[in-house]
């Protein structure tokens, strides 16, 4: 297994986490203007498997309930920063062989770092487009089957958000993943793409 995809991340993380975004950064970096809000928020994310080769060959399904914190600035990006815990369930096979399928159960932790963008503002609507990147570790157990304990997780798509009050909102969203250890198209490699619905609760922090 290469190595080097997931230090590129590791950097990639450890740059978003020695930055968390302040006032002072929004007055440095006026491209994305006054920060206006910031956020704790909780997520329920279900993961499904997508597409007819991982429906047959990789059937997996995932639960992660995760927490974060966000940052939102007047241009209308977000960056946002979660972690949590991972469960997942279900068995993998391989095309043209005659082995048994595996189980592919396993719990674990992720970190992800993700910006956002609302391009859609309607009163207490608001629409977005996301992607995020970061790691899902499962100690113990290699996921998929035949994989590693530690894999990067690619997630894009995009969603909504209806604000309750003044400091509650509720989230909706969905988006594509995928789950690789960098290894590229090996055996010990065995991705897994999935479709991800999001449940999520939002609680200002104020600017």
């Amino acid at each position: 297994m290469s190595l080097k995809p997931i230090a590129v991340h590791l950097v990639v993380l450890i740059a978003a986490v020695v930055s968390v975004p302040t006032r002072a950064h929004a007055q440095a970096w006026p491209l994305i203007g006054e920060m206006t809000q910031r956020a704790w928020t909780y997520e329920l994310h279900g993961f499904t498997p997508r597409g007819a080769f991982h429906e047959r060959f990789r059937d997996i399904h995932a639960l992660s309930l995760e927490s974060g914190l966000a940052w939102r600035f007047l241009s209308g990006l977000e960056l946002r920063m979660n972690g949590g815990y991972f469960h997942a369930w279900g068995e993998t096979s391989e095309p043209l062989s005659s082995d048994p399928p595996r189980r592919s159960d396993a719990d674990g932790l992720t970190l992800s770092y993700g910006a956002r963008y609302y391009f859609i503002e309607l009163g207490r609507a608001h629409l977005y487009g996301e992607a995020v990147a970061g790691f899902v570790w499962t100690p113990g157990s290699p996921f998929p089957a035949g994989g590693t304990a530690v894999n990067g997780m690619t997630r894009w798509g995009a969603g909504g958000a209806w604000r309750l009050d003044g400091l509650w909102s509720v989230e909706l969203g969905y988006r594509r993943t995928h789950l690789s250890n960098g290894g590229g198209i090996t055996a010990y490699n065995p991705a897994w793409e999935a479709h991800n619905l999001s449940l999520g609760l939002r609680r200002s922090l104020g600017p």
